[in-house]
């Protein structure tokens, strides 16, 4: 017959997993070589199946892997048999998912699984139906057997799993690897460390824990969005939300080598970028008490601070990163007398808005003012009542209806009349051009309500809006009837002077 060595647990005292031999305990599952070695020898004293039945141990024989193998009756008995190890309870060889115990010698209680050739896993295996489980998926078997659970450092000598870099996985109660979106902490299904706070990890679909800054909607980290951005998670792993300190020398710091800056991650960890509403009551906000305002996120997701351009617009931030003004350079500034056009601010002001928007740039002004339209039913809402070049005269007017049919001929101009006066400072902010009905140098002189096409506001004016304060409460226009204080026809207007003149009929064509 040939030679089994084997080695028995049943009827020893100071048994372990692994066995005992003449009374000397093994660790628990220890498969070194030495020991291994040092066992066999052991065994061979004790029972040799060549020669008979031990008197003074039961022994069955039992296939294992095609190979007839003696074994104990009763007790447990770990048998290596081709290379693999294999475990014997009561003369039956253990197949499946078992949890061994200290009972059965083990230093504590663990979960392993055997094959249907009742081998040990060892290392990666993907758990299926052949394993009995009904959603398939990844678990991870030390070398000793024994289903890893919680978190793992994996890469290193404890865990080979064959990855060239050691980087931590997570493994539910079950054993089964976490990959994807796991919510984890205190009070969640996944919780490592009860006492930590309640936040969010990701892992990628190789069960590595995400760290740094991460690509997220993309092929290697899909995390169910349908949109790529940037996400931040810190060398815990934590998903980072809210303001961050980013930079060199800080704790979130991805690039040593950049400087220190604030970025803003959404609720859902999305690094925000470009115009952002922030403060009491917004989607972005941190901190309730603070008033609504904007901020400005580069691509980077660096918060703006200081004078930085968006879009054309000269936006200047405070060093909280609030915006504090906005402000368009005028590309031509045009004079609605030139030419003997004495009542032309509605063309000079339109002009003057399409020009900085790129439009109609190859018109002089006498050129485009010979484009408007008139109407012969006196209603400025129709076209030009009147005569553009007197200097004077009652009604001598286009309004914004008919200003807004005018400028669609060279450009993306609509009327928006009826407005509130905070979507004009918005308008602005986007870098769109508002051309606002007001009166000549902010003097009101009345209204007369007689026409029968609606209300006319005497002295009447237009001016083209480029600017606002948002710490002073102003506005800046530029007026075509205005050069006064050497800055090009530009000036600021007292917010709630504006207001009170515009709200009048607010008026208002928005070119884009």
């Amino acid at each position: 017959m040939k030679r089994f060595k084997k080695l028995l647990v049943a009827g020893l005292t100071g048994t372990s997993v692994f066995g005992a031999v003449a009374g000397v305990s093994l660790a628990a599952t220890d498969f070194s070589k030495e020991n291994v070695a040092w066992a066999a020898q052991e065994a061979d004293k004790t029972t040799d199946t060549d020669e008979g039945t031990d008197t003074k141990t039961k022994t069955v024989k039992i296939k294992i892997e095609g190979e007839t193998v003696e074994v104990s009756a009763t007790g447990n008995e770990w048998v290596k048999v081709n290379g693999y190890y294999h475990f014997v309870k009561d003369g039956k060889l253990v197949k499946g998912w078992k949890q061994l115990t200290k009972a059965d010698g083990e230093a504590i209680n663990h979960m392993s699984y055997f094959d249907k050739n009742g081998r040990l896993y060892t290392g990666w295996h993907k758990m299926g139906k052949a394993e009995g489980e009904k959603v398939e998926h990844w678990s991870y078997f030390g070398d000793n057997g024994w289903l890893r659970t919680g978190w793992q450092e994996m890469g290193n000598k404890a865990n080979p799993d064959g990855s060239n870099k050691k980087h931590m996985s997570y493994f539910g109660a079950d054993g089964w690897l976490r990959t994807g979106w796991q919510s984890m902490g205190k009070g969640t299904a996944n919780s490592f460390n009860e006492n930590s706070g309640k936040h969010w990890s990701y892992f990628g679909a190789d069960g590595w824990l995400r760290t740094g800054w991460q690509s997220m909607g993309t092929k290697d980290n899909p995390d169910g969005s349908n949109k790529k951005h940037m996400s931040y998670f810190g060398a815990n792993g934590w998903l980072r939300t809210g303001w961050q300190s980013m930079g060199k020398g800080t704790a979130n710091t991805f690039n040593e080598n950049s400087s220190k800056h604030w970025s803003y991650f959404g609720g859902d960890g999305w690094l925000r970028t470009g115009w952002q509403s922030m403060g009491k009551g917004t989607a972005n906000s941190f901190n309730e008490n603070s008033n609504s305002h904007w901020s400005y996120f580069g691509g980077n997701g660096w918060l703006a601070t200081g004078r930085t351009t968006v879009n054309n617009v000269h936006c200047t931030f405070g060093v909280n990163g609030w915006l504090n003004k906005t402000e368009m350079d005028v590309y031509e500034y045009v004079d609605q007398n030139k030419d003997g056009y004495y009542q032309g601010c509605a063309g000079a002001s339109l002009l003057m808005a399409l020009k900085m928007k790129g439009q109609a740039r190859n018109y002089t002004y006498i050129q485009f003012m010979d484009t408007m339209p008139y109407t012969n039913d006196k209603n400025p809402n129709h076209g030009y009542n009147g005569n553009p070049k007197a200097r004077s005269g009652y009604m001598n007017s286009i309004y914004p209806p008919a200003i807004a049919k005018w400028g669609q001929r060279f450009g993306n101009v609509s009327d928006i009349s009826g407005c509130n006066s905070n979507r004009l400072v918005e308008e602005v902010r986007q870098g769109n051009i508002p051309v606002v009905l007001v009166v000549y140098r902010y003097e009101y002189r009345g209204v007369d309500t007689s026409p029968s096409w609606g209300t006319y506001l005497l002295a009447h004016h237009f001016n083209t809006l480029v600017g606002y304060d948002y710490v002073n409460d102003r506005y800046k226009v530029a007026d075509p009837n205005w050069r006064g204080d050497g800055q090009g026809g530009t000036r600021w207007i007292d917010g709630k002077l504006f207001r009170n003149i515009w709200n009048i009929q607010k008026g208002v064509v928005l070119v884009k």
